[in-house]
């Protein structure tokens, strides 16, 4: 591609060159014998023939400074028989010596060009115009007349411009209008010295100065310096075949020991660059070669830093082709963490803290010694802080065992290995006395739409808590089997313990948006629900018996988490008891006769099926179930336990109420059924309040 580029610059150059010398050549024999108007006819139609394009010239005049001409144009070949501008000029000056006529030397001291315009087109076949013309002109040959020898010493360019169209799309990124003013000396040899050059790229991309030495006798060299002005790099990086995701965005400085050959590109630069959504500055110093064959770019003793971090990178061998970094070295790191993930991006926003040491890949194999600080990350909440270790990194393995952390506030440890030679499969282990989670703080991102930064290696390992703190409930002995890598964690084995029971299961959180999501699914058996704190008084202490069942939870990790839980818990209570809740006073509101038998209820089995949607709960199927009593429930409630449109049925049969007065058995026979008495009740409001409970006549 830049060999293209080189080829570009080269024939750009020689093809304005070439074009005006050949006006110089037709006026040379006849500057001093020929009114202008003559002048003019003899210089267009000579052109005319040589070029073989049509030409027009809006004048032309003899100065003291030479012969003036003024609105030349040169008009290029279309395929549609248009007349299509090739070359347009304001005017031009050609001044040249008079000794040098007398000696039949015809030197032209200066060729100027003032708003000289420069159309380089380039056809559905990626041939361009001036390709075409330079061919054209190679198969023809010219001299002044007689014995002159016609030279050209000095160009001079001023409000030029040259403008690219359609160029080919590995060259894509350089289409536009170039503005051009330049000094160009024509030596001996084809050497061109290239001076006083102002070069403005298109589109704001910024401004070149160029002092060069460019030889083309044999191939292409051009050698000398470049001053860099506001400078874009973004157009640049549409060279490469996939977006190299880089930081660097507007560039100033200059670039010595500048060499361009038509098998690399080198230089030393000096400059400072901008960072892409920042106000940070990054500052280098270095040397940087790219193999034009290869597209390898090397980078060599470069010195950068950026606020209060540096660092040295001794090398770096970077394929452009394949857009990956095949081997670094760094040296004296000095980096904190902030500074650094303004060059990569990849590291997530919330770390803190410094490192410092060594750092190199040799194409197989990472090897290292990093000293880290005060080593912290808080996104949504403060997630770690106070890391401090040195990590020894030996050709692709480490190892650090008990590395004292704190984690969401709570003193714990970690312990990291790999778990092969490739610096891709990490093995992870935390331990963790208490977490509170009712202590971490998920406050919204300052950008909704950003997710979590990607995983980029393979993570598997432990997870370890002695006491696990979720509002009222303690979760005991917590322990996990996690794997992560992109985007998913997932949680392959869980076991905890809480309420005298034992909860197990796995989960996956999904990170890819900014609000992480949950899923699990959980087995839990011997809860006992004795010990569960219920908010309304009514309640608490009041239920007994132990739960088992399966819970499918869905839920997204912010404040107020559980208000976005779904799913559905199917789950068995044995030896279940409920004692004098508000539901038995409303019961009793209408069953006075039964008063004492419900304040006390016994059941061998409770069942229940619940979808859950934040904070209400659907309940499919609610069985209190014993050999005399059954008592069902279905409809909808919250977390305030307000009831809507909940219907439930009580069920009992003669042994039940045995010992009841005949009288009092009267009142329930037109519930009777079988041998079973059902009697059906509404709920619209608090469950345990009696006045919200609403006894129907049978079958309504």
């Amino acid at each position: 591609m830049i060999k293209k580029i080189t080829k570009l610059t080269k024939i750009t150059i020689i093809s304005i060159v070439t074009i005006f010398t050949v006006l110089v050549i037709s006026i040379g024999l006849i500057y001093y014998f020929y009114p202008e108007d003559s002048v003019k006819q003899i210089i267009k139609s000579r052109t005319e023939i040589l070029l073989n394009r049509k030409i027009d010239i809006g004048s032309l005049h003899y100065s003291p400074k030479g012969i003036v001409i003024y609105n030349v144009i040169i008009y290029d070949k279309a395929a549609d028989n248009t007349d299509t501008v090739l070359v347009k000029s304001d005017e031009v000056v050609i001044t040249f010596s008079l000794l040098s006529i007398i000696k039949k030397d015809f030197i032209i001291t200066t060729l100027y060009f003032r708003g000289l315009d420069l159309n380089y087109v380039f056809d559905k076949d990626e041939k361009s115009n001036i390709e075409l013309l330079i061919s054209e002109l190679k198969q023809k040959t010219f001299q002044g007349g007689g014995d002159k020898n016609i030279k050209l010493t000095k160009v001079i360019l001023n409000e030029c411009r040259l403008k690219i169209t359609n160029p080919p799309m590995f060259i894509k990124p350089l289409e536009g209008e170039y503005r051009i003013d330049s000094t160009i000396k024509i030596q001996k040899n084809n050497i061109f010295k290239v001076s006083e050059t102002k070069l403005t790229l298109p589109q704001k991309r910024g401004i070149l100065f160029p002092e060069l030495d460019i030889e083309t006798s044999e191939g292409f060299v051009a050698k000398g310096r470049v001053k860099i002005e506001n400078a874009s790099l973004l157009w640049v990086y549409k060279f490469a075949e996939k977006d190299p995701h880089l930081p660097f965005d507007v560039v100033n400085g200059q670039v010595n020991d500048f060499e361009i050959t038509e098998k690399y590109v080198r230089g030393h630069a000096k400059a400072t660059s901008t960072l892409k959504n920042t106000k940070s500055i990054l500052a280098a110093d270095g040397s940087c070669v790219v193999d034009i064959d290869t597209r390898n770019v090397s980078l060599k003793d470069i010195k950068g830093k950026i606020n209060s971090s540096s660092t040295a990178l001794e090398n770096m061998l970077i394929s452009a082709r394949q857009g990956e970094v095949k081997k670094f070295i760094f040296s004296d790191i000095s980096f904190q963490l902030s500074d650094m993930r303004l060059l990569l991006d990849p590291l997530p926003s919330g770390l803190s803290g410094s490192v410092k040491g060594t750092f190199s890949f040799d194409g197989n194999t990472f090897n290292g010694k990093l000293d880290l600080s005060n080593i912290g990350y808080a996104d949504k909440t403060e997630i770690f802080r106070n890391l401090n270790t040195t990590l020894d990194i030996n050709n692709n393995i480490v190892r650090k065992e008990n590395i004292p952390v704190t984690l969401f506030g709570s003193r714990s440890s970690i312990s990291i290995a790999t778990t092969d030679n490739k610096f891709k499969n990490f093995y992870v282990s935390v331990n963790s006395d208490k977490i509170n989670i009712n202590s971490i703080s998920l406050k919204t991102q300052t950008d909704p739409g950003r997710s979590i930064t990607d995983i980029p290696v393979n993570i598997t390992g432990k997870l370890n808590i002695k006491e696990l703190i979720y509002d009222d409930f303690i979760f005991k002995n917590t322990k996990a089997n996690i794997s992560a890598s992109g985007k998913i964690i997932k949680i392959n084995n869980l076991d905890t313990s809480i309420l005298n029971g034992t909860i197990s299961g796995t989960g996956t959180i999904d990170i890819s948006n900014s609000v992480p999501e949950v899923q699990t699914s959980l087995r839990f058996s011997n809860i006992k629900i004795h010990d569960i704190t219920f908010k309304n008084d009514k309640l608490n202490k009041r239920l007994f018996g132990f739960a088992e069942g399966t819970a499918n939870i869905n839920l997204k990790i912010k404040d107020n988490a559980a208000e976005t839980f779904k799913g559905n818990a199917t789950f068995t209570i044995t030896k279940g008891k409920v004692v004098n809740t508000g539901i038995q006073d409303g019961l009793i509101v209408f069953l006075s006769e039964l008063r004492y038998k419900l304040k006390d209820l016994e059941f061998n089995k409770i069942y229940g099926n619940v979808n859950i949607d934040g904070n209400n709960f659907n309940i499919n199927s609610f069985i209190f179930n014993s050999e005399d009593l059954r008592l069902t429930i279905n409809g909808r409630v919250d977390n305030d336990l307000t009831a809507k449109d909940m219907k439930m049925k009580l069920e009992f049969n003669n042994h039940f109420i045995k010992d009841l007065p005949r009288p009092a058995v009267a009142v329930f026979n037109e519930y009777l059924s079988g041998k079973w008495y059902v009697i059906p009740f509404f709920l619209n409001g608090n469950i345990t309040e009696s006045k919200n409970i609403k006894m129907l006549k049978k079958n309504q």
